[in-house]
This record gives structure tokens, C-alpha cells and sequence, in this order.
């Protein structure tokens, strides 16, 4: 199988477009939508970064391309890692990147968002929260925690700027890229009660990511502009779908 882009040797498929890609075309393409989701956010051009790590692989990517693309500009980037134990720390200590870390197990994305809220007031004022969540999960988060009725996840949200830049990049991408650091590619996920469902959806449903990641955003977009009974409506609705209720 032959690179669509480039004719090399293949690695992967991409499931947004559906074509095969080399290993230096996935990267370059992996690099294009982590810009395109980090500048949703709404970075400053002088701005204070806080990463949110969770001791796996899409964290320590995330690090590592953060501080390349934004090295020439007048950010502060600071790496908040809640974990059983440290991972990032001698990356942040050599690229000179402020790093707290705080001892936690966390099992679900709640109780992780939660923890990582309550770190903030620490890092200076209105920071940019860059999250590690890779489409998978964004998946995961929102048909097994959110539309299932529990939204205190969402309060980071709610009450911060926040960019995902993996939102457009999945798991397996991230693994074809870095196949030596796979042994934690994300506890969360595959500790996530519905993660066999969601790789059912994934594969017979082409848009699934995209249908559910936009609902996530939109059901975060409708609690900021305080449209209550919207809100609840749409989360009444899908619950229904996915067997739960809000709360």
C-alpha cells in the first residue's frame, strides 16, 4: 500500500479523509489539525499555556509539540501532570517549562477535569487549559460521562479558555507515530466503561466522531450561554439513546 499524497510505503489510513499515508505525511498532517484545534481556543499573542498531562502517550505528544510551535512566540507554557507518578518532568526541566505535579489517581475523565480545575488558581491568571483528549477521548468523555447526565467535567469549560488539540487525532495515529511509547497510551480510555461501544460506532459509522465530538461542543456552547432548557433537552434526548439520564 503506497502513501496517497506521496507514493512512499504506507503506515496508516486516515479515518477523516480515508486514504493511506506515509509516516511523514501523517506527521505533517497530524501537525495541521493540532494548529488548527489549538487555535480555537483563542491563544493571545501573549499568552500563559497550561497543559494538562496524565502520565500517557497523547501527554507527552502533546508537550513535545506544544513547546515546538509555540517557541518563537511570547507564551509561558506550564505542564500540570495528574498522575501516580511523574513522566514529564525531565522533558519540562531541559526546554526550561515551569511543572507541578500532583499525585493522584484519577479513573474517570470527571474526576481528572475536576483535579485539574482545582490546580489553576496556581498558574496565573486566565490561562489557555491545552487538553491531552484525543478524538477517542472526546468519544469516551461525552457518550459515557456527559450524556449520561454528569457535566461537573465541563465546569473547566465553563470557567477557562481551552484549545484540544487532538480533537481531529486519534489514538492509533498518535501510535503510528511513536510506536516505542505505547505502553500508556491512555489509561482513561481504556479503563472507560463504553470504549468497546465506541470502537463498535467508529467502525460502522464513518461521521460517529464527528457527529459526537460537535456535540459536545455544542452542548458546551449552550451552557455558556446559559440556554438551560436547550441544554437539557439535548441532554434528556441523547441520554435516552445511550441508556442514562441527566443529573
Amino acid at each position: 500500500m503506497r502513501c496517497a499524497k506521496c507514493l512512499r510505503p504506507a503506515v496508516h489510513v486516515d479515518q477523516v479523509q480515508k486514504i493511506p499515508l506515509c509516516e511523514l505525511c501523517t506527521s505533517t498532517l497530524v501537525k495541521r489539525r493540532f494548529l488548527q484545534w489549538l487555535r480555537k481556543g483563542g491563544p493571545r499573542r501573549i499568552d500563559n499555556f497550561v497543559v494538562g498531562g496524565r502520565g500517557d502517550l497523547p501527554s507527552r505528544v502533546l508537550v513535545a509539540l506544544l513547546e515546538e510551535v509555540e517557541r518563537n512566540y511570547d507564551v509561558t507554557i506550564s505542564v500540570v501532570e495528574i498522575n501516580a507518578e511523574p513522566t514529564l518532568n525531565n522533558f519540562c526541566y531541559e526546554k526550561g517549562l515551569k511543572y507541578t505535579f500532583v499525585k493522584a489517581y484519577p479513573t474517570t475523565y470527571t474526576e481528572y477535569r475536576l483535579m485539574l480545575t482545582q490546580t489553576l488558581n496556581q498558574v496565573g491568571d486566565d490561562p489557555l487549559v491545552v487538553m491531552p483528549d484525543t478524538s477517542e477521548d472526546l468519544i469516551a468523555y461525552t457518550i459515557g460521562e456527559v450524556l449520561q447526565g454528569n457535566l461537573k467535567g465541563l465546569s473547566i469549560d465553563i470557567s477557562s479558555r481551552v484549545a484540544y488539540p487532538f480533537a481531529a487525532v486519534s489514538l492509533k495515529t498518535i501510535a503510528v507515530l511513536f510506536p516505542h511509547n505505547i505502553g500508556n497510551i491512555s489509561f482513561l480510555y481504556t479503563v472507560s466503561p463504553v470504549r468497546e461501544l465506541a470502537e463498535d460506532l467508529l467502525l460502522s459509522i464513518p461521521t460517529f466522531s464527528f457527529s459526537v465530538i460537535k456535540t459536545l461542543f455544542a452542548i458546551i456552547q449552550a451552557i455558556k450561554q446559559e440556554k438551560d432548557i436547550k441544554t437539557c433537552a439535548l441532554l434528556g434526548s441523547c441520554a435516552a439513546v445511550y441508556g442514562g439520564s441527566p443529573r
